[in-house]
């Protein structure tokens, strides 16, 4: 006899103009299902057994779009656990809640912490960087005898939205106290894809060494606004990040950028190596130049040689 599914369901939609990395797309479904046990968990739900994890019920074509269900009897004696709440209402509701907060649209909240902020990276990493990335998420009810998925609640994670979270989950992530290392610190460090924000610049031709006024930041290594040079290669990238008819400190830019550091470990100043794509701007070549280097990951910790 086939496995019959809750009724209850959540759908994402994950779109964008680029290719979907297959690792990235591993870890977000496990970070899903690591935050939905943790739900169940903090629920009182029993856990043990086969039953009590999430199954992908569908999928669709254009985009990667998958219906995401558990055994029928799982649902129900989880119901039953927790007094008869709706599993998936709480777990779409602790979803919302927690993008919203990344987004910069809703307060923090008081169950968020370090674990789901790491799960939660995992998930938004699958589109994260990529052009016109959009996800979109629904709370949805099957219906057996028409075989019709009716949308119960439903909401939006725009571009915008997701550069916002990865600068937030850069700061939440960065919470965490971390083990002391016992190697020496870093000289230096390559970043691939992450936000970038002006703190200040103007229309002199981008600097390569010396001194610079340019000074930007990078959340996910320091809120500190560092100095800001370019690869010789691509002098001109800076005149394409500032002379736009978008103010450029309004932009968000996707990059890969060196990062040197003090002695003592702390860091110094950035070096863009390469720019993916601007956010909050007009799309035309002088605000979305195309990528210089292949997109090919490259293992952290080696600088860009030029």
């Amino acid at each position: 006899m086939p496995q019959e599914y809750s009724d209850d369901r959540l759908v994402f939609k994950l779109s964008s103009e680029d290719a979907v990395e297959l690792d990235k797309l591993g870890d977000g479904f496990v970070g899903l299902a690591r935050e939905f046990d943790r739900h169940l968990a903090e629920a009182g739900v029993d856990r043990a057994g086969p039953q009590a994890k999430l199954y992908v019920t569908n999928t669709r074509y254009s985009s990667i779009e998958f219906e995401l269900a558990t055994p029928s009897g799982f649902f129900l004696a989880a119901q039953a656990a927790i007094g008869g709440a709706v599993v998936w209402a709480e777990f779409y509701d602790r979803v919302k809640a927690a993008l919203e907060y990344l987004a910069n649209k809703a307060p923090r909240p008081s169950t968020f912490d370090h674990i789901e902020a790491k799960n939660l990276d995992a998930f938004l990493r699958t589109v994260a960087g990529k052009r016109g990335a959009h996800i979109n998420v629904r709370r949805a009810r099957y219906h057996h005898k028409t075989k019709r998925r009716e949308t119960v609640a439903e909401f939006e994670f725009t571009e915008q939205d997701m550069a916002n979270a990865q600068m937030t989950l850069a700061r939440e992530i960065g919470r965490a106290p971390e083990p002391a290392l016992l190697e020496s610190p870093k000289k230096s460090s390559t970043e691939y894809g992450v936000p970038f924000i002006w703190h200040r610049t103007d229309r002199e031709k981008g600097k390569a060494t010396g001194q610079t006024s340019d000074r930007g930041i990078v959340a996910k290594i320091t809120e500190r606004a560092l100095p800001v040079f370019f690869a010789s290669e691509i002098d001109n990238y800076k005149d394409q990040m500032v002379k736009t008819k978008t103010n450029p400190f309004d932009l968000v830019y996707l990059v890969d950028v060196a990062v040197s550091y003090e002695d003592d470990g702390e860091p110094k100043s950035y070096t863009i190596l390469n720019i993916h794509n601007v956010i909050g701007a007009e799309q035309s070549p002088a605000t979305n130049p195309p990528a210089l280097f292949p997109p090919t990951p490259k293992p952290p910790d080696t600088p860009e040689k030029t």
